[in-house]
C-alpha cells in the first residue's frame, strides 16, 4: 500500500487498540498484569522455607560468638592478672579485693578500669575468686584457685557448663 503518494512506501504497523499496552491488555482478556493469588503464595512458602533454614543457623552462630567473647574476656582478666604479679615483684592476687604495690586491684588493671562486658548480660563480668563460675551465669569467670603462687581462670559458655579450656599461670 503506498503512503503519502510515494510508490513502493509501506504503511507503519499500527495496533489496532491505539497503543502496545493496550494491546497486551486486551490480548489478555482485558485483565491488567499481575500475580495470581497461587503465584504469591508458592513465593510465601519459599520465602518460609529460606527463613527455616537460615534462622537456626544464625542463633547457632549468635550463640557460638557469644562464646568466643567470654573466652576473650577470659584473656583480658589473665592479663590483668599477669600485669598485677609484674607490679607486684612476682605475687599473684589471692581474691579480687587484693591489692599490688601500687595500689590498684585486678579489676582496675582492665581496660578502661573496669571487668569487661559479659556478651549474655551487657554488663561487667562477675568475677569469682577461689570458685568456679556459677553455672545459672552464662559468661561468668571464676579464678580458681587463685593463690600467691599461681593461679586457673575457667569461664561458663551459654548454658552455663564451663568451657574445657582452661587459662592457667604462665600460659
Amino acid at each position: 500500500m503506498e503512503r503519502g503518494g510515494r510508490p513502493g512506501a509501506v504503511a507503519p504497523f499500527a495496533y489496532p487498540f491505539g497503543s502496545r499496552a493496550q494491546a497486551m491488555a486486551a490480548a489478555a482478556g482485558g485483565r491488567r498484569a499481575g500475580f495470581t493469588l497461587v503465584e504469591l503464595m508458592i513465593v510465601l512458602v519459599i520465602v518460609g522455607l529460606l527463613a527455616s533454614i537460615a534462622l537456626p543457623n544464625m542463633y547457632r552462630m549468635s550463640r557460638r560468638a557469644r562464646e568466643a567473647a567470654v573466652r576473650q574476656n577470659m584473656h583480658l582478666v589473665q592479663t590483668a592478672v599477669e600485669d598485677f604479679a609484674v607490679l607486684s615483684t612476682g605475687r599473684y592476687p589471692d581474691d579480687g579485693a587484693d591489692v599490688c604495690d601500687d595500689g590498684r586491684t585486678v579489676e582496675q588493671l582492665c581496660p578502661g578500669q573496669v571487668y569487661p562486658e559479659n556478651p549474655f548480660t551487657k554488663a561487667p563480668t562477675v568475677v569469682v575468686w577461689d570458685a568456679n563460675p556459677s553455672t545459672a551465669n552464662p559468661g561468668e569467670i571464676g579464678v580458681n584457685p587463685a593463690t600467691p603462687a599461681g593461679y586457673t581462670i575457667k569461664g561458663a559458655n551459654s548454658t552455663g557448663a564451663l568451657f574445657t579450656t582452661f587459662l592457667t599461670t604462665g600460659s
